[in-house]
């Protein structure tokens, strides 16, 4: 009877690790999937953090573009403004400038001729 009893005294000890090592296979498979979900709500959180802070410089650089596109058409209004005040100079004045401007090109060797 001694046999016997050892017999299923080993089949208990065998059906007692295998149950463990199936509580253990079960506990790395659920922490396998644990892992992968928090990897994937990490990447969703990430792609949304990177998406809103992409949004946020686009809302930044188009303000930026305004505010040159603004600045550059003030300037372009001040330049244009200084053109018309310089067609209206009296034509003594334009005479003048460009007598000078006769007198200086003919006193260079800009065309290859010294005189």
């Amino acid at each position: 009877m001694y046999v016997l009893g050892s017999a299923a005294m080993r089949s208990d000890i065998i059906n007692e690790v295998l149950t463990v090592e199936d509580h253990a296979q079960q506990i790395v498979k659920d922490a396998e999937m644990q892992s992968h979900e928090q990897i994937i709500e990490a990447q969703d959180k990430a792609n949304q953090l990177v998406h809103d802070l992409v949004q946020k410089q686009r809302i930044l650089n188009r303000a930026e573009m305004e505010k040159a596109e603004q600045s550059s058409t003030v300037e372009l209004e001040n330049y244009e403004a200084s053109l018309d005040s310089v067609n209206m100079m009296p034509s003594e004045v334009l005479d003048d400038i460009a007598q000078k401007i006769v007198l200086l090109v003919s006193k260079s060797a800009l065309f290859g001729d010294k005189r």
